[in-house]
């Protein structure tokens, strides 16, 4: 008898009785080899999307069809199976057939051969354990629906308490300051005579701290004093203000301008180097806190308007004391070095 094409084999395509919910054999990197629900098929790539669950955990990945093929050979599409079967009957001739109520070339398509049906029948019917695969599809969308939905109400709930603990803190923040008698360091203080002088100078907050929301937590009660604030939370997790305190010489805050950093800090050690004494001012901080804005000073590309900063102001004063007629008999010369570290 003849083999001929069912209604099954004209839809075999490129992959062959695969479908949507078919469970296939897979082989894993370390050697095993399970079943696994396919959830795509990518006719681009030639390949499939498997997934399964492990551990109570989802997985999956992306399977070439060349290797599906060859631990699911019964999957394979139609017309591969049959070339393989009819190759050897052509070389052998009449003589290799049976009778005809044992067609042979039958048997050689079943898969496991424990199936008594014919070969059209197995190469279209899934394997023992390929159970209808619609309902586990639907159970792994709904489960990485909950489990997306979980993840969107955890992060809301985090963002919602955020806006409410940064909320909190400032409320307190602003108490505290209500309570203090600020006094800030002003220009018609004098100055007062130091061999080492270690300052402080506050910043106000930067566009990026103001688009996220930053809270200030720095304040400057009087000229000596800054005061850092630190939320903490007791055992019974009421949140309460800490507020650590450090004194230095002197202290600035941000409404200083360079001018009045400048008094206080480098112009007494202006005069120190024209009585014989050497002088140093060094500025110390992390990246954007105000180094180059205080040394060099500020210019605005889309203005004229130019801030000095101490090393202007330094040389403006030094090259006005040289001018000085005391100064000639001092024999006193200007040079100047520029090291980048």
């Amino acid at each position: 008898p003849q083999l001929r094409p069912g209604p099954m084999d004209s839809m075999a395509g490129e992959f062959g009785l695969i479908q949507l919910g078919t469970y296939v054999e897979i082989k894993r990197s370390d050697g095993r080899i399970h079943p696994a629900m396919v959830t795509e098929l990518h006719e681009s790539t030639s390949s499939i999307t498997v997934e399964w669950i492990e551990k109570g955990t989802n997985k999956g990945k992306q399977v070439n069809l060349q290797l599906i093929f060859d631990l699911n050979p019964h999957l394979a599409p139609r017309s591969t199976s049959m070339s393989s079967v009819e190759a050897p009957l052509s070389d052998k001739g009449d003589q290799s057939l049976v009778s005809e109520g044992q067609p042979q070339p039958i048997k050689v398509e079943e898969p496991s051969g424990d199936s008594r049906g014919p070969a059209g029948v197995q190469l279209g019917s899934r394997p023992r354990w390929a159970l209808p695969g619609v309902w586990q599809i639907e159970r792994l969308r709904d489960h990485r629906e909950r489990r997306r939905l979980a993840m969107r109400e955890q992060r809301a709930q985090q963002a919602t308490a955020s806006l409410q603990s940064r909320a909190d803190m400032l409320a307190m923040i602003q108490e505290c300051r209500r309570q203090l008698d600020c006094e800030a360091l002003q220009a018609s203080i004098p100055q007062q005579p130091h061999r080492i002088c270690v300052c402080v100078r506050k910043r106000p907050l930067n566009q990026r701290e103001i688009e996220l929301n930053d809270i200030d937590v720095v304040t400057v009660p009087c000229q000596d004093v800054v005061m850092v604030h630190e939320a903490k939370q007791k055992l019974d997790l009421t949140q309460y203000l800490d507020n650590q305190i450090f004194r230095f010489d002197y202290v600035f805050d941000d409404c200083a301008t360079n001018e009045l950093v400048y008094r206080h800090t480098a112009q007494p050690l202006v005069e120190t180097i024209f009585q014989g004494g050497m002088a140093s001012c060094f500025a110390y901080g992390q990246t954007g806190s105000g180094k180059t804005h205080t040394m060099r000073g500020g210019f605005s590309s889309k203005s004229s308007e130019c801030s000095k900063g101490i090393y202007i102001l330094v040389a403006e004063d030094v090259f006005r004391r040289l001018k000085d007629p005391s100064c000639p008999i001092l024999e006193l010369r200007v040079y100047g070095a520029f090291f980048e570290i």
